[in-house]
């Protein structure tokens, strides 16, 4: 007998069962992933949520500027390269930032948080310059005609 020959007589001896073992880990990894999922859509809306409020508020502040800007025949880059550029800065930054911190604690892939941070700057730029548009399109006429002096 295992028990006798290594003498364990008085050791508590537990017998796992393999397949509920990993439906236990399973369930734990689907819960994991399940409040990964809600904490991703809950920080890439505050994300949109404070990217649309700076740009309203930009829009505000230096409305008629902006408008005139515009009607002279500048692009979105050249109106809004401040925003835009501390936008995409910022992500880029913590982009690398994140994917070092996992490189050099070897505990994730660096391509593949690059490759994530990539795409989230690709969206978030995409997102800029419609959110940019559409705030443009609802104020130039608005402000041309003395609404917003």
């Amino acid at each position: 007998d295992y028990v006798a020959e290594k003498q364990m007589t008085n050791e508590l001896i537990l017998q796992t069962n393999a397949w509920e073992k990993y439906l236990g880990i399973w369930e734990a990894a689907k819960r994991l992933m399940n409040m990964n999922l809600i904490f991703v859509v809950l920080i890439l809306s505050l994300e949109l949520l404070v990217i649309w409020t700076v740009l309203r508020l930009e829009y505000q502040v230096n409305a008629i500027e902006l408008s005139v800007q515009k009607v002279m025949g500048y692009n979105i880059w050249q109106k809004n390269r401040r925003l835009i550029v501390s936008t995409m800065g910022i992500t880029l930054v913590s982009t690398l930032a994140v994917a070092l911190t996992a490189y050099i604690l070897e505990f994730s892939s660096p391509g593949l948080l690059l490759a994530g941070g990539g795409l989230l700057l690709v969206a978030e730029g995409v997102l800029l310059i419609w959110l940019i548009r559409k705030i443009e399109r609802a104020n130039v006429q608005r402000i041309l005609k003395g609404g917003n002096l």
